[in-house]
């Protein structure tokens, strides 16, 4: 077993752990600030502002001892602008949009279950006030998956095994490490709707490898878990053809960004996909293996949380 290959798993292994313990301290300093806050909105507010210092400070610092690596090695940049990679954000989504939807589509109705608990509340509540209330509660949807996914997903997973291996092993690696890892997370969702990580995923690596900045990959992100929600919400309040009708529109609007945006989503999807295509038996080994790495581990560490929780 090669030096580098020993270094690579130990720094895993040491990073998802400390990734796991940053969530745990979290959760108990919450637990220790207000008793039952968990059953309130504003837990996952309180959690993340603590998770997140903690998470990036650990996956910082392993980073730095294992690679020499600085902020900016990790994404944290804004690359060539703010502009620039907000426009190859929404590219990014656009790409992703198209992907998603025939997985939404079809699973609208498992959606509306899993909203039934307030299906009678929005209900009563016209289109413009689900709307509204939606973009009120945008902001927890960017700190709760977006910043925290891509940094540990993208900015290291990827980075880590690109600068080890190579950018093929790198990209799949991660890809399938997001994909699955939400049917670890995740115990109540549909098969299909993990398999609609996957190609997401996908697109996301792909943008990072393109961009070297989390600002893109955050942007697509969120306008995924944010606009894609519109049809779920619209579908379970009962409002079936404004359901269908968002999912039109979304898929239209991406369908000429892509049209308008050529040269970005060519560099994306034609540039960033040639070293997929030239991957050798060793680099497709390495890729299962740190796959299944992570995922092992967060298997391990759910389970031990089940029994002491």
């Amino acid at each position: 077993m090669s030096k580098r290959l020993i270094e690579s798993t130990v720094e895993a292994l040491l990073a998802l752990l400390l990734v796991s313990l940053s969530g745990g301290l979290a959760s108990i300093a919450i637990g220790y600030l207000r008793q039952g806050m968990g059953s309130t909105p504003l837990w996952s507010v309180f959690h993340r502002g603590i998770y997140l210092p903690l998470m990036l400070s650990s996956l910082y610092l392993i980073r730095r001892g294992f690679g020499k690596w600085g902020l900016r090695d990790m994404g944290l940049n804004r690359g060539e602008g703010i502009k620039i990679n907000l426009q190859y954000g929404v590219v990014a989504f656009s790409a992703s949009a198209l992907s998603y939807l025939p997985f939404l589509v079809a699973l609208l109705p498992f959606y509306a279950g899993q909203l039934s608990p307030f299906v009678e509340t929005m209900g009563r509540m016209s289109v413009p006030t689900i709307a509204l209330l939606y973009v009120a509660y945008s902001p927890m949807i960017l700190i709760d998956s977006p910043i925290p996914e891509e940094v540990v997903f993208r900015g290291y997973y990827q980075g880590m095994l690109t600068e080890r291996f190579n950018s093929g092993v790198g990209i799949l690696s991660s890809t399938l490490f997001f994909g699955l890892q939400h049917s670890l997370i995740h115990r109540d969702w549909h098969p299909g709707m993990v398999a609609a990580t996957i190609p997401l995923g996908l697109i996301l690596a792909l943008t990072y490898q393109e961009t070297r900045s989390l600002i893109p990959v955050i942007t697509a992100h969120f306008l995924i878990n944010f606009l894609m929600a519109y049809p779920m919400i619209f579908y379970a309040a009962g409002h079936t053809s404004i359901a269908l009708l968002a999912c039109l529109a979304i898929a239209t609007a991406s369908i000429a960004i892509l049209a308008s945006h050529r040269r970005m989503a060519r560099k994306i999807f034609i540039n960033e996909t040639t070293p997929l295509k030239s991957l050798d038996v060793s680099s497709i080994i390495l890729v299962i293996f740190f796959m299944a790495l992570p995922l092992a581990f967060s298997f391990m560490a759910i389970m031990f949380r089940s029994r002491i929780v």
